[in-house]
Formats: C-alpha cells, sequence, structure tokens
C-alpha cells in the first residue's frame, strides 16, 4: 500500500524536527541509550519516570512532565526545590540525560524550549 501524501509529509516532519534536536544536541541512538542508563542511575531513585520504568517515590513522579530542554539542564546542573545538582557529573552526562527526558516527554515534537 503507498503512503499517502499526508503521512508521507508527517514522517518527513517528524524526521526533520527530531533531526534538528538531535544535531543541535548530540542526540543520537547511542546519546539517546547513555542518557537513559545515566537516567535510571541518577535519577530513577528518586523519580518515577514510566519511559525509563522507574518507580522512585522520594521526589516527584516526571512522567507528566513540560519542561523546556534549557530548564531541565539547568535543574539537573543546579537542582532546587528539595533536589541536589548533579553538576559533577560534567556537561556531557548532563546534556545526555536531559536530551533523553526532553525527547521521552515530547519535547524535541512539540517544541517547549525556552
Amino acid at each position: 500500500m503507498m503512503p499517502t501524501k499526508q503521512t508521507l509529509a508527517a514522517g518527513v516532519a517528524a524526521l526533520l524536527t527530531l533531526g534538528a534536536a538531535g544535531v543541535a544536541q548530540g542526540a543520537t541512538p547511542a546519546a539517546s541509550t547513555a542518557g537513559k542508563k545515566l537516567f535510571i542511575a541518577t535519577c530513577g531513585s528518586c523519580h518515577a519516570f514510566k519511559p525509563a520504568n522507574t518507580k522512585g517515590k522520594l521526589a516527584p513522579d516526571l512522567t507528566s512532565s513540560h519542561q523546556g530542554l534549557a530548564s531541565i539542564v539547568n535543574q539537573i546542573t543546579y537542582g532546587g526545590d528539595g533536589m541536589p545538582g548533579f553538576k559533577a557529573l560534567g556537561k556531557t552526562k548532563i546534556n545526555q540525560i536531559a536530551t533523553y527526558f526532553w525527547i521521552q516527554t515530547g519535547k524535541s515534537a512539540g517544541g517547549g524550549d525556552d
């Protein structure tokens, strides 16, 4: 069955959006895998997050989070609202966690960067 023009247009738009996010943030399949592993190891004991299958109960469930990428990076780096900062992880790991989280919460497809 041949895809319709609308289906093709939607697919191309999604790829361009993800591609732009990937280029801007270094998101590759390997970086996404690393980001997920880092999220589980660093964040999962406190935060529940369905895409990572974490069930932490010490801090808010992040499954319905709606933050821009810059806010996520800032929160991970400096903490706040009872969360410690994780600046010691370094920029690369923080960006991997933030990009993974941002993509999983649909920000790459819906904007939301601040």
